[in-house]
């Protein structure tokens, strides 16, 4: 076999497993990127309400059916299907202890804000049963609550 003919056959070899191994680093990558986008799926995880003594329910989850059945049981047995429907996320807070409920939980800018939506309905929920109504004179007091449950949020999240 000729020097030039054993010379293509390596460098063809050579530039199939270079191909080969780039197409699995950016299969890799693809996936590790995807996986990165949402924070997880099917979870269950509580967050305090401190000092008010209140445990937030927070459950990500795509199975309405699922989600349908937590919050009857533990927030309030009056919701219906149809409360999720189309929903980005919704926050219940009825009798028992309040839910939060996502379908999924981004880390883009729009994931956060969906997540801090909910929060704020959380903490109009807490400060209201504390009987504190938001003035110019509390609104600090608010503004701390506000920090305090998103620390708690994020560092339950796995």
């Amino acid at each position: 076999m000729s020097t030039t003919i054993r010379s293509t056959i390596l460098f063809t070899v050579a530039l199939t497993l270079f191909i080969s191994a780039l197409a699995i680093y950016i299969t890799d990558k693809y996936k590790e990127a995807k996986s990165k986008q949402f924070l997880s799926r099917d979870e269950l995880f509580q967050i305090q309400a401190n000092p008010f003594n209140i445990n937030i329910n927070v459950l990500i989850t795509q199975d309405t059916a699922k989600a349908l059945a937590y919050v009857k049981e533990h927030t309030d047995s009056s919701i219906t299907i149809e409360d999720f429907r189309d929903a980005d996320a919704v926050t219940f807070t009825g009798q028992g202890e309040p839910t939060m409920w996502f379908p999924l939980l981004s880390k883009s800018p729009e994931g956060i804000a969906i997540a801090n939506h909910e929060l704020l309905h959380v903490l109009y929920y807490v400060t209201n049963r504390a009987g504190l109504v938001l003035t110019k004179d509390t609104e600090e007091v608010f503004a701390y609550a506000l920090d305090y449950l998103t620390i708690q949020f994020y560092n339950n999240k796995k």
